[in-house]
This record gives structure tokens, C-alpha cells and sequence, in this order.
């Protein structure tokens, strides 16, 4: 006897290759969405943070470092030091809470600071002893590039020209006391205020031009 023949049911379809209209998955217009929601987001930060920070490439640059200076003692830290213009441009301008130093002397943390190097690439590990390289760039050198009047006003006398530091300078000015007016347990120095007024007499006769000091 010949057997009956059966109508064949198609295979169930698998959810996940289930279309919308127009051929385009489900998954696929959620991944679309939110690709698109998170360039629109990237476009609007970007336009808020476009506005909030003004750049202006005319500016001039001063760098100001004082020598065995804790940060807790600034009265923006919460110290008791009367600091009212460091407090100021710490407020008006941007504040770091976290800073970490490579050397705790005077002429390796300057060597980091202009060069931007560590001791390991620019050699000076200490204050005496050591002289930075002669072939290494600087903030002055790279500046003064750029056509940047260049004028340094130091007060200390480990960082006196004869140890590298005063290329890419138009002015290096380490005059300091001689050791005769010095205690015989002191190296030659310059006071504070006595440096900071050859330095404003210096920004002075900048008028409109830029500078690095």
C-alpha cells in the first residue's frame, strides 16, 4: 500500500535572523543609535570644551621656581604661608593636587623642568658634579626657535651658566653675591627680591613681544 504523502513544515527561523522592514536587523539599528548618540555626545563636549578654554598663540610664558618650597606651606594647599598672588593663580588659572619630583635638589629639577627629561637621559644627578648636555633641547632653545625672546633670572649658584643651563638664552643673568660677603658655609647667592627685580626691569622693555623667561 502506498503511503500517504506529508505536506513538509519549514525549519523555524532563529530570532536572531529575524529582519524589520527594509532588510536591517534590530541589533543592527541599536548599534547604529548608539554610535550615533555617542558622536553627537563627542561633538557637543568637544564644542563646550572649544569655548571654555580661550588659546591665544600670542601669549608669552613665565616660569617661576622657587627653590625648597613645600606645597603644604601655600595657602592654596591649606598652609599657613601668606602666599596672596600664588593663591590667586592657583585659583584663576589651573591647579595640580598631585605632582610628583624626580630629584629633590635644585639643579636635576631644573634640568627635568626645561629639558622635560629625566636624569637618566640628561645625566645630572645631583648639584655638584655634573654639567647638562650641550646637544640637548630645551623649552629655551626650542623657543627661542620660534622666535621667542629668551631672559633667565637665577638666584641660585648651582645654577649658574657655567653648568649648561643657559643655552637657548638671548639673557642668563646668575649674578650673585661674592664669597667674601658669604658665611664660609654658604656658596654664592642672590636674594629673592633682588632677583625678581632684575627680572621685572627685563619684562618691562618686552613690550608686545613674546618671551620665555
Amino acid at each position: 500500500m502506498a503511503k500517504k504523502k506529508t505536506k513538509s513544515e519549514p525549519a523555524p527561523v532563529p530570532a536572531s535572523a529575524t529582519r524589520e522592514k527594509g532588510g536591517r536587523s534590530a541589533f543592527a539599528r541599536t548599534v547604529l543609535a548608539v554610535a550615533g548618540a555617542l558622536f553627537l555626545g563627542g561633538l557637543a563636549l568637544y564644542a563646550l570644551q572649544s569655548r571654555a578654554v580661550k588659546r591665544n598663540p600670542k601669549l608669552s610664558i613665565l616660569l617661576i621656581t622657587i627653590d625648597t618650597l613645600r606645597a603644604d606651606a601655600l595657602g592654596i594647599y591649606g598652609g599657613k604661608a601668606e602666599t596672596p598672588w600664588i593663591d590667586r593663580l592657583a585659583r584663576e588659572g589651573v591647579r595640580f593636587e598631585t605632582a610628583h619630583s624626580h630629584n629633590v635638589v635644585t639643579f636635576p629639577s631644573h634640568a627635568n623642568i626645561l629639558s622635560g627629561q629625566l636624569p637618566l637621559i640628561h645625566g645630572v644627578h645631583d648639584n655638584t658634579g655634573f654639567r647638562f648636555p650641550a646637544d640637548l633641547p630645551t623649552i629655551a632653545t626650542r623657543l627661542k626657535a620660534l622666535g621667542f625672546r629668551t631672559a633667565a633670572f637665577v638666584s641660585a649658584f648651582v645654577l649658574d651658566s657655567r653648568f649648561g643651563l643657559d643655552r637657548g638664552f638671548d639673557l642668563y643673568d646668575d649674578r650673585t653675591t661674592g664669597l667674601e660677603a658669604q658665611s664660609p658655609f654658604r656658596v654664592p647667592d642672590r636674594l629673592g627680591p633682588e632677583t625678581v627685580a632684575a627680572a621685572k626691569t627685563w619684562l618691562d622693555a618686552q613690550g608686545d613681544s613674546q618671551f620665555f623667561a
